[in-house]
């Protein structure tokens, strides 16, 4: 299965693709996306749809899920299933492969307004340092904060 690199957004739309290879007869295939929370519980999230054909030979194809995670997804996966259902005369339990699972990421919005938080903090903590009858010498160089007192 494949799918977004990186973090995604919550409220986007992603595509993920089964890849399902050399299958027959295709009839008889039905391919399922699946999610499974961080408790694990599972949950059918599409079933995807197959185009019947009477051939005989081993055929390959990819099947799109369109798909918009929200913030409880983090940590989350997703996977698909190919089953060939041969009916009751076929094998039991009909034969079935899943894809490995796709880790999601889905950062929380507040995650990116702490690092704002922080940064306004800092800004507090410089400007209540400058204002000190000591009159500190600092530096402020990307994310580290350097703080010299110098006494009078």
């Amino acid at each position: 299965m494949t799918g977004p690199s990186g973090p995604m957004v919550e409220g986007k739309v992603y595509e993920f693709k089964c890849l399902i290879q050399n299958v027959a007869p295709i009839n008889s295939l039905n391919v399922s996306f699946y999610k499974t929370s961080t408790i694990g519980k599972k949950t059918l999230l599409y079933a995807a749809e197959v185009a019947r054909q009477t051939t005989k030979e081993p055929i390959s194809g990819e099947y799109p899920l369109l798909w918009s995670p929200s913030r409880g997804d983090d940590g989350a996966q997703l996977w698909c299933s190919a089953l060939l259902g041969l009916g009751e005369l076929g094998p039991q339990p009909p034969p079935e492969m899943e894809s490995e699972p796709f880790n999601l990421s889905v950062p929380s919005s507040c995650q990116a307004s702490g690092s704002a938080m922080v940064a306004v903090l800092l800004l507090q903590l410089i400007h209540w340092l400058t204002s000190q009858r000591f009159g500190p010498t600092y530096t402020f160089n990307g994310f580290s904060l350097f703080v010299l007192f110098s006494s009078l």
